[in-house]
């Protein structure tokens, strides 16, 4: 294990977290893990035994700041941030492809600047929200927001920037074989720019966003500036090393994983 902390990722969706969990997953055990796909497992968690919640370490999915407050661990907070008008236009293509149908209904018909004018919590400071844990999203949960980001936060990376995100991850948490092979990437139409009409709305609906955004990439640059000389040299390395490395440890992890569970339904099926 990375360390004896807990760890909470705050996985705000499209900012490349599904690729991050890959990582995490390979430092902590498995079995003291509570992932979180939105509220239903955020109330799922709470719900759990004292003793079911005792053996926990690590809490990463669609959370907000504050979920600590239900484990029994003291845990470090992660999260990745991504500018609003690329946040806004992967989510579009992601609702539209990958949702459930209930809420496909509801954007089938939308351009992505009638998506980004509709009153959808996830296109008006989603970011903001996650990182402040606040449900009043105003100026009050911007400060709160780059308040734990400075210092309620032990890491945040940037969706622009992962492999220096990753890299630095690993040195504060001390994790190993971060290498990793892109997952859940938004398939967008060949010549997807947002129009200015759209990219004008969703900047608008997220003022507070583009805010935190601007202060989450001076406090990134500024740590970045600060690490070992060593540290452009790692991530050179990284980045020759990681098309294949990233490959490889993907199948294991496919083979390692994957197979149980294959194998355990099958003799679910059987026993039937």
């Amino acid at each position: 294990m990375a360390n004896e902390r807990g760890l909470v990722f705050v996985h705000i969706p499209k900012t490349g977290g599904t690729t991050l969990r890959t990582i995490v997953d390979r430092q902590y055990p498995r079995r003291a893990m509570f992932w979180s796909d939105g509220p239903q497992d955020v109330a799922r968690l709470v719900a759990l035994p004292e003793e079911a919640r005792r053996r926990l370490l690590v809490v990463q999915g669609h959370v907000q700041y504050g979920v600590h407050e239900h484990l029994f661990v003291p845990v470090d907070y992660i999260t990745m941030l991504r500018r609003p008008v690329e946040l806004v236009t992967s989510l579009y293509y992601f609702i539209r492809r990958r949702w459930p149908e209930r809420i496909r209904e509801q954007t089938k018909d939308l351009s992505l600047a009638e998506f980004a004018a509709r009153p959808f919590y996830m296109v008006r400071n989603l970011q903001t929200r996650a990182i402040s844990g606040m449900e009043q999203v105003d100026e009050a949960a911007l400060e709160r927001a780059k308040a734990n980001l400075r210092s309620g936060m032990v890491a945040f990376g940037l969706t622009e920037r992962f492999d220096e995100s990753v890299l630095y991850f690993s040195q504060v948490l001390g994790w190993r074989n971060t290498f990793y092979r892109v997952r859940n990437v938004t398939r967008r139409p060949r010549r997807d720019v947002a129009s200015e009409e759209a990219a004008a709305i969703i900047a608008a609906h997220n003022t507070l966003d583009r805010e935190l955004y601007a202060f989450a990439t001076r406090i990134f640059e500024e740590r970045i500036a600060r690490q070992a000389p060593e540290f452009q040299d790692e991530l050179r390395a990284f980045r020759r090393a990681n098309p294949v490395r990233g490959r490889l440890t993907d199948a294991y992890r496919r083979v390692r994983w994957g197979v149980p569970r294959r194998i355990g339904r099958l003799l679910g099926r059987a026993s039937r």
